[in-house]
């Protein structure tokens, strides 16, 4: 139990975000940056960003803030994306960073 009690404690900070192709000249980290900028009204600072998967096709970013209430704020504001004119701007969902058990 305090394994994954400790394994939620390093997630809070991190989101997923799926449905993102990789943009061909920017970094993740400044794409995600940029989705933030013109499209949510939260705008916050990124610590670090990874992609997962193989195929580009269905890859998912973690990213990294620093607070877990950034995490918090920006999954409430992602129902906007869902009202973009931009149809790639719409398939894309931000998730919790989950453990295994709450998977």
């Amino acid at each position: 139990m305090d394994r994954e009690r400790e394994g939620r404690r390093k997630r809070d900070n991190n989101m997923i975000i799926s449905g993102m192709l990789p943009h061909p000249k920017l970094s993740d980290i400044e794409y995600v940056q940029e989705l933030f900028e013109l499209n949510l009204t939260v705008k916050p600072k990124i610590v670090g960003a990874r992609r997962f998967g193989k195929d580009s096709e269905d890859t998912k970013l973690c990213i990294t803030f620093s607070s877990p209430d950034i995490v918090k704020d920006l999954i409430q504001s992602s129902r906007l994306l869902r009202s973009s004119t931009d149809p790639l701007i719409r398939k894309i969902y931000f998730n919790r960073d989950m453990t295994r058990m709450e998977a």
